[in-house]
């Protein structure tokens, strides 16, 4: 959804932040493992992103306009809430790229709960799909 209009160093960087979100908490839970596998499936960067790569946080400006930068957000809460859980250093992960793009507290609100229904309605479709 939206990622579409990303070009192609947005989608390395959102894989890349993606990467940090998962990992901030020093824990990988497979269903984070899970949902950032399928993102670089979806981005065409399955083992495209060299390990070196992600040493370097990628910048923000990057995303120039409110489309791209919801756009990475909304996934970036996605791949928190994957596990169910968002860890405090997810958490304060997230806080921090909300406050570098001048995300207000309702939007980052709106994020969090969208991430936490979205999570809920992959795992009803996973339950309808195994049967």
């Amino acid at each position: 959804m939206f990622l579409q209009h990303l070009d192609a160093g947005q989608r390395r960087a959102l894989v890349i932040f993606a990467y940090y979100v998962m990992a901030a908490d020093n824990e990988v839970a497979p269903e984070e493992l899970a949902i950032v596998a399928a993102l670089e499936h979806e981005l065409g960067l399955e083992g495209c992103i060299h390990p070196g790569e992600m040493l370097v946080e990628p910048l923000f400006s990057e995303f120039p306009d409110r489309r791209s930068r919801m756009a990475v957000m909304l996934k970036l809460y996605a791949v928190a809430h994957a596990d169910r859980k968002i860890h405090p250093k997810e958490r304060a992960m997230l806080d921090d790229y909300a406050r570098r793009i001048g995300l207000t507290e309702a939007e980052v609100a709106a994020l969090d709960q969208w991430g936490q229904r979205h999570t809920a309605l992959v795992e009803e479709a996973r339950r309808l799909v195994e049967g």
